[in-house]
This record gives structure tokens, C-alpha cells and sequence, in this order.
């Protein structure tokens, strides 16, 4: 099972809003709460995303690699994370796709992979994820990485 399709949108935090849309259904709208698009198919490591953001106050979006430059577009998005070992193997035609977008060049993108992978690893940072960082170092530096990529940045697109 993959979050493929399903769009989720949380926001935790001092900010007090009604929430659209059926939250029994797991989808809670927030206008122009920032928010971090975070692209990854393993559930069980999504699930700690999850957990990490809510504890640090950080809306996160899981969405689909294909949905990721529609999703971008939108003035409420503060940054992406990739997984770069999803299935598909299509997260580094993902960020050259974004990058391509002229509008997107300011946008934080944080990859992440396996510290054995070293081809894909120079692969994502030559198609311009802006970090790329060993599984367990993403791991380990959740909470500050989330609460960084959340501030709002200087440059508007």
C-alpha cells in the first residue's frame, strides 16, 4: 500500500482553524498553512515523518511524486523531501522535473537515501536536491530538519 493518491494535510501548532472536509477520512484542509510536501512510500518510516511534525508543530502534505510539481506551485509550500529509494525509481527525474520549472528554483529539496548508495546519491544532487542525506541522518536530525525547512523563506517565486 503507497500514499499514492491520498493527499493529507495536517496542521498542529498555536494556530486555531476549522478543518474542511471529512477528518474521519483522514484529510483536513488548512488555507495558507505552510507546509512540507514529503514524497515517500514506505508507511511505516511516513509514520515517524508524521509523529516527528506533529511534535515539532510542522504541517507536512504526503503526496505522490507525480503530484509533486502541481503541488509546488501552490504559495503555501515551504519545501519537499524525498524518499530517493522509492519504488518507482523515479525521485531524481522528479527534482530535475522541478528544478526545470523556472518557479521552483527557490524551493528546498531534501533527499534522502541509503549512505551505501553513492551513485544515487551524486545523481540527486547533480539533478539539484538542495540537500541529500544518509537515511540515518535524516533519522536522526528529523525534528530540527523539520522545524528549519518550515521557517519561511526570503524568496517568494
Amino acid at each position: 500500500m503507497t500514499l499514492a493518491g491520498y493527499i493529507w494535510i495536517l496542521e498542529f501548532g498555536n494556530q486555531k482553524c476549522q478543518p474542511r472536509g471529512s477528518v474521519a477520512s483522514g484529510v483536513i484542509e488548512i488555507p495558507l498553512a505552510k507546509k512540507i510536501l514529503v514524497a515517500v512510500e514506505d508507511l511505516f518510516f511516513m509514520a515517524k515523518i508524521w509523529e516527528a511534525a506533529r511534535l515539532a508543530g510542522v504541517a507536512i502534505e504526503a503526496v505522490g511524486l507525480d503530484a509533486l510539481r502541481a503541488q509546488t506551485v501552490q504559495p503555501e509550500v515551504a519545501a519537499i523531501i524525498l524518499d530517493l529509494n522509492g519504488k518507482s525509481g523515479a525521485a531524481v527525474e522528479a527534482v530535475r522535473a522541478l528544478r526545470a520549472a523556472s518557479c521552483n528554483a527557490p524551493l528546498t529539496i531534501v533527499g534522502f537515501a541509503s549512505h551505501v548508495q553513492s551513485d544515487l546519491i551524486r545523481a540527486a544532487r547533480e539533478a539539484g536536491c538542495s540537500r541529500v542525506l544518509a537515511r540515518s541522518a535524516f533519522s536522526r536530525d528529523l525534528p530540527r530538519l523539520l522545524a528549519e525547512l518550515a521557517q519561511p523563506s526570503a524568496e517568494p517565486c
